[in-house]
């Protein structure tokens, strides 16, 4: 993730607008705009988590099942991550751990912002709508 964020931040020169309220389910970020998406998704035990989408040159062909990825400080806690590709070139890294992805879901809940960091590279989305947008979340699995 850091080279990839590297060559987003060489490549743009940049920097873009991005929504800083949650909307149905995701937000930009604040620095990089749509390079770099929040995400509330159903996880594979019908459990909400959430999971940073970025564009990743490891993601050359689709492949869906998840993989370790390196961790992320997520507003200065490490948190131990996954990784699954959800297209070519696109990347979804997400919590771990249950103890992880009920942090980063709190962290959301009672602050106005979460940090990625990783390396020397950070990002910013912020949590104003994140309640709202967690609770109206509806599973795509489920029904009669």
């Amino acid at each position: 993730m850091i080279l990839i964020l590297t060559i987003i931040i060489l490549y743009t020169g940049a920097i873009f607008a991005s929504t800083h309220k949650w909307k149905n389910n995701s937000i930009e970020s604040t620095e990089y705009g749509d390079l770099l998406t929040l995400l509330i998704f159903e996880n594979g035990l019908q459990e909400k988590n959430i999971g940073i989408i970025f564009p990743s040159d490891e993601c050359s062909s689709y492949d869906s099942i998840p993989t370790n990825a390196p961790s992320m400080y997520i507003n200065n806690t490490k948190v131990q991550m996954m990784a699954q590709c959800l297209a070519k070139g696109k990347r979804m890294d997400f919590p771990k751990t249950s103890a992880g992805r009920h942090y980063v879901i709190n962290e959301l809940r009672n602050k106005n912002q979460i940090i990625y960091k990783q390396g020397e590279l950070t990002t910013t989305f912020k949590a104003k709508g994140f309640t709202n947008a967690y609770n109206s979340f509806e599973s795509i699995s489920g029904g009669l």
